[in-house]
């Protein structure tokens, strides 16, 4: 559903403040999965000052270099050398899936 979409979707900016217990939550929330080394779309990691995303619709990965909680750079990098590619300014963050998989969306889901 659109509204589904339009309340999933966030952006991060370099320079931003970023509380990461939050993030985590709305990660899991827009059906992102926690894992110990990004490799695909949906995927989201956190290694101490590093956060890593792959984000629903992207080509690339992205990296968020965190200074306390304020987002210092944001890099695109690659899969299997884990190198830098380019920076960029922000990212769009999509949900991880097209329709809510919590109990509201099961129970309209089952109605229908």
């Amino acid at each position: 559903p659109p509204s589904y979409l339009a309340a999933h979707t966030f952006f991060l900016k370099q320079g931003a403040r970023l509380d990461a217990d939050k993030l985590r939550a709305q990660l899991a929330v827009a059906g992102y999965n926690f894992v110990t080394q990004v490799v695909a779309p949906g995927e989201f990691c956190f290694r101490g000052g590093i956060v890593d995303l792959f984000p629903m619709g992207s080509a690339v990965p992205y990296r968020l270099d965190l200074d306390d909680e304020v987002v210092d750079s944001i890099k695109t990098f690659d899969i299997d050398s884990q190198r830098t590619l380019y920076p960029v300014n922000e990212v769009r963050l999509l949900p991880a899936r097209e329709f809510p998989l919590d109990e509201a969306g099961r129970a309209g889901f089952r109605s229908r």
